[in-house]
C-alpha cells in the first residue's frame, strides 16, 4: 500500500460495504478521509472505522449543500482535496418489462447525475492538489453481465460516466486521471455472460496506489 500521509479526500456512500472498506484502506495508508452518507455514521454491524475516517451526514443530490460542505472540508486543508471516490449508488432488480420508471430515474440520478455533480463541485479543489487530484468512480460489473432468469439488475448508470477504452471519464482531463473499479465478485461456475473474462482477477487496480 502506497503511503498517503498528508492526503485528503472524500468517499461518498461509505457507511457500509465497499465504500466503508475503501475509506478504511485509504485512512490506514495515512489519508484523512471524509465519508459522506445519508446516515452520517457506519451502519450497524460493519465494524469500526479506521483512525482518520470522518463520517458526515449529507445528501449528494443536494448540490448547494454539497458545495458548502466540500468548501468547508477543503478549507481545513489549504483549500485543497487530493481525491474523490464516487461510491454512492443504487440499484433495482426487476424484469425489464415490469421496471418502474421512477426507479429508473432514481438510478440515473444517483449513479450518473450526482456522480457528475460531485465531480464538478470537487474539481476546483482537486486541481490544487500538488500530485494532481484523482477522481475514482466505483462501478458495478452487473451493468454488463446478463442476469439469470431474464431479470435485470439495472445498474447500467454506474458505467455511464466511464470510457473504458481510454481509461478516462467524468472529471478526467488536464488535471485528473480517473480510475474505474468494480466491486462485484462472481460465483464460480457461472455461465458465459455473467462471469469475469480470463485473467480479470489480476486486472483490478489498487485504488490507493492510483492516488499517488
Amino acid at each position: 500500500m502506497a503511503g498517503l500521509k498528508g492526503k485528503t479526500g472524500i468517499v461518498t456512500g461509505g457507511s457500509s460495504g465497499i465504500g466503508f472498506q475503501i475509506a478504511n484502506v485509504l485512512a490506514q495508508a495515512g489519508a484523512t478521509v471524509y465519508v459522506i452518507s445519508r446516515t452520517g455514521k457506519p451502519k450497524e454491524g460493519v465494524g469500526e472505522s479506521a483512525p482518520g475516517v470522518v463520517h458526515l451526514r449529507g445528501d449528494i443530490g443536494n448540490a448547494e449543500a454539497m458545495k458548502t460542505l466540500v468548501a468547508e472540508l477543503a478549507a481545513k486543508h489549504n483549500g485543497c482535496l487530493d481525491f474523490l471516490v464516487n461510491n454512492a449508488g443504487v440499484s433495482y432488480k426487476c424484469r425489464a418489462e415490469d421496471f418502474p420508471m421512477e426507479q429508473f430515474d432514481n438510478i440515473m440520478n444517483v449513479n450518473v447525475k450526482y456522480l457528475f455533480q460531485m465531480s464538478v463541485i470537487c474539481y476546483p479543489y482537486l486541481k490544487k492538489s500538488a500530485d494532481k487530484g484523482r477522481i475514482i468512480n466505483i462501478t458495478s460489473m452487473s451493468a454488463i453481465w446478463l442476469q439469470r432468469g431474464g431479470a435485470v439488475l439495472c445498474q447500467q448508470g454506474r458505467c455511464a460516466g466511464d470510457d473504458p477504452r481510454s481509461g478516462r471519464g467524468v472529471g478526467a482531463g488536464q488535471h485528473h486521471r480517473q480510475q474505474h473499479c468494480a466491486g462485484v465478485v462472481p460465483q464460480q461456475n457461472e455461465r458465459a455472460g455473467s462471469g469475469r473474462s480470463p485473467g480479470a482477477e489480476n486486472s483490478e487496480p489498487d485504488a490507493a496506489a492510483r492516488l499517488r
